[in-house]
This record gives structure tokens, sequence and C-alpha cells, in this order.
């Protein structure tokens, strides 16, 4: 399956939502899965591993989007 493709348009969906334009989350999403993928090959798959990727992602995507909106300019 295509998972890259469905977290662009949600990233899309999230962005067009919340900000009016693209922005942060059109890329963060794809990156998490894309990088959760990577993961998935080098650790055996269990429950602990599962919950370390799951916590890695959230952690990576809060903290790309804390970046990428302190760049933002406000009026």
């Amino acid at each position: 399956m295509h998972y890259e493709w469905w977290a662009v348009l949600a990233g899309i969906i999230v962005d067009a939502f919340y900000m009016g334009f693209l922005g942060v989350y059109t890329f963060i999403f794809p990156l998490a899965i894309y990088f959760s993928k990577w993961i998935y090959k080098h650790l055996p798959l269990n429950v602990v591993s599962a919950f370390l990727i799951y916590f890695i992602d959230i952690t990576m995507i809060f903290f790309s989007c804390f970046i990428g909106q302190s760049f933002r300019k406000f009026d």
C-alpha cells in the first residue's frame, strides 16, 4: 500500500483546516511514515518495539512542527 500518499493527503487536510495553506504537516506525516517503515526493518516485531516507534513518531511530529512553526512570523 501507499501509506506515504495517504499521509500526504492527511497532511494537506490538516494544514488546510488549521492553517489555511500547505504547511508543516504536509511534509512531516510522510516523513514519519517513511521513518517508521525504515525502523521496522531493523527492529524485531513485538509490542515494545511498536510502542517505541509510535513514541518516536509522535515526538518527531511534535518537535518538527514546533521547529517549523517557530519560523512563521506572527503579526
